[in-house]
């Protein structure tokens, strides 16, 4: 028997929500950014001004859900949890496919957990996932024991630095902060309130990985 989508939530703290994307998403506290955390205390940084150390992020209610995400990881079934999860909370979207993301806020753990997202990607393979990091080491030690990450399951190393491309790899795509040039896509969601899906575009490239690197406006 099936577990309901209330207890599904209850077991793996269930998804977020955010306002932007056109799809759920997961997250845990950016204060558990193994880099980023360090990065928020230097001038310059992306991290310096993270949107995920105020506004909505800082209320009690998502706090206690940020916890609750992090320590159902060790829930020895999480990955059957959250594959069961987002396949049935996944809907097709108005593109005729279906998106999920991983960490509006927080990043990788560690090698298992990137193990971990990535047999969830295996395991609905119709569904599209992007996964923004900052942890290149953790990425690094994935690719030399596999080769490759999954089609569905775009992963974006994000730069540092305000202003400067990421290092890529063959097989990782890249985000930035207030770059440009020919392999930077402008994500167009601050033309249009915010979001993804404006009046006149409704934009997924952060899923493609024919886009080598998505440039987003300093917020």
């Amino acid at each position: 028997m099936k577990m309901t989508i209330g207890k599904l939530n209850k077991a793996t703290g269930g998804l977020s929500n955010p306002s932007k994307m056109p799809c759920y998403s997961w997250s845990i506290s950016a204060h558990d950014c193994i880099i980023g955390k360090l990065l928020a205390k230097i001038s310059g940084t992306v991290c310096s001004s993270c949107y995920a150390l105020k506004g909505r992020y800082v209320f009690p209610n998502v706090k206690e859900a940020h916890a609750r995400r992090k320590a159902a990881m060790e829930n020895p079934a999480w990955v059957s949890l959250m594959t069961e999860l987002i396949d049935r909370s996944t809907k097709v979207d108005s593109t005729g496919g279906r998106f999920f993301r991983w960490f509006d806020s927080g990043d990788l753990q560690g090698l298992d957990h990137l193990e971990k997202i990535v047999q969830i990607a295996k395991n609905l393979p119709d569904i599209n996932f992007w996964l923004p990091t900052k942890q290149a080491d953790f990425l690094k030690l994935f690719l030399a024991k596999e080769g490759s990450f999954p089609e569905n399951l775009t992963v974006r190393y994000s730069a540092a630095q305000v202003g400067k491309m990421p290092n890529l790899f063959p097989e990782i795509n890249g985000a930035a902060v207030n770059v440009s040039g020919p392999e930077a896509f402008q994500c167009p969601a601050y033309t249009q309130g915010g979001k993804c899906d404006g009046e006149n575009v409704e934009c997924r490239a952060c899923w493609k990985k024919s886009i080598r690197v998505v440039s987003y406006p300093k917020h």
